[in-house]
């Protein structure tokens, strides 16, 4: 806390070395694409959407985590808190939403991580799907920022 840094700089510089990592490890698996367009037919574009998603659900799970991870002390149990919100927010807010009918059943796939992740793994990149990904993640970086803000008081 007395270091000459900014909280904001501090869970930036978070996220973005554990996002580098997790790219570095989403870019082992292009190989198997090109395997792919050696042996067989390739949609390079459906192909770039499914990185696309995949790119987005690390950052939304990344944000989640450093969230949880900066809200409580004990690794395990920040762990543990966002292993269970993405689970409801990813299971079981659609099944939830498969039970429903009307305007209860829209609101619960808006909130489903799975919805949104789906239809762009099928190739429908909607602005929809791409702004939920960039807000939520933006909305957990910047509580982030608050709950490290909020020590300085205690």
């Amino acid at each position: 806390l007395t270091a000459p840094v900014t909280e904001a700089e501090v869970v930036l510089g978070k996220f973005l070395g554990a996002g580098a990592f997790y790219l570095i490890m989403l870019a082992a698996t292009l190989m198997f694409g090109l395997l792919v367009a050696l042996y067989g037919r390739l949609d390079p574009l459906l192909l770039l959407c499914h990185y696309l998603a995949l790119i987005m659900l690390g950052a939304l799970y990344l944000s989640v985590g450093l969230f949880f991870s900066a809200w409580t002390k004990n690794q395990l149990v920040a762990g543990l808190l966002s292993m269970v919100f993405l689970l409801l927010f990813s299971v079981l807010a659609q099944l939830v939403a498969d039970s429903l009918e009307g305007w209860l059943k829209a609101v619960f796939q808006h909130l489903s991580i799975v919805t949104h992740y789906s239809e762009m793994i099928r190739g429908r990149l909607g602005v929809n799907h791409v702004l939920y990904f960039v807000t939520t993640t933006a909305f957990f970086l910047f509580a982030t920022v608050k709950v490290l803000e909020s020590r300085r008081w205690r």
